[in-house]
């Protein structure tokens, strides 16, 4: 089996519909490209032209393990991608109040709501998730993983 290192190319078989590739960056992120294949791609090298859908943190291990994710190769990451983005933390309790995540260094500081507006919740998705959110993207769905800053406000009403 080959070893998940930064770089590697990771295939994904969305609901054994189509081809989906992501690319390992770092401290358990990865960014999953915007293309999808009607079979599996011959050669990875066109996918670092490619625009990313989303980098997210992921429990991978367990997808690579079981076979269900396969390591199709590796690539050099590119530069846009090497410094991850900021994400957001919305307190559970209190969810008017927000923080920023910093994925490079764990360090989190307080933030206004606007501030964390179009960035990525702070999560650790798991594949079924991650396909299940690609699948919905490219069916045009609501995806029931994704919950938005205001459906937590809602729920405290």
């Amino acid at each position: 089996m080959k070893r998940l290192t930064q770089g590697s190319i990771i295939e994904i078989h969305v609901h054994h519909e189509y081809y989906v590739y992501a690319q390992f960056l770092k401290n358990s992120f990865i960014a999953i490209f915007d293309g999808k294949y009607s079979k599996p791609v011959c050669s990875t090298k066109e996918l670092n032209t490619q625009n990313v859908l989303f980098i997210i943190c992921v429990s991978i291990s367990d997808m690579i393990k079981d076979g269900k994710w396969l390591i199709r190769g590796k690539l050099p990451i590119n530069q846009y991608l090497e410094k991850l983005p900021l994400q957001f933390i919305q307190d559970a309790l209190n969810p008017h109040i927000f923080f920023l995540y910093n994925c490079e260094t764990g360090n989190t500081i307080p933030a206004k709501r606007i501030e964390c507006e179009g960035l990525e919740r702070c999560a650790v998705w798991y594949g079924n998730h991650i396909e299940d959110r690609i699948y919905s993207h490219y069916n045009n769905t609501k995806c029931q993983w994704l919950t938005s800053i205001d459906d937590w406000i809602d729920k405290t009403k």
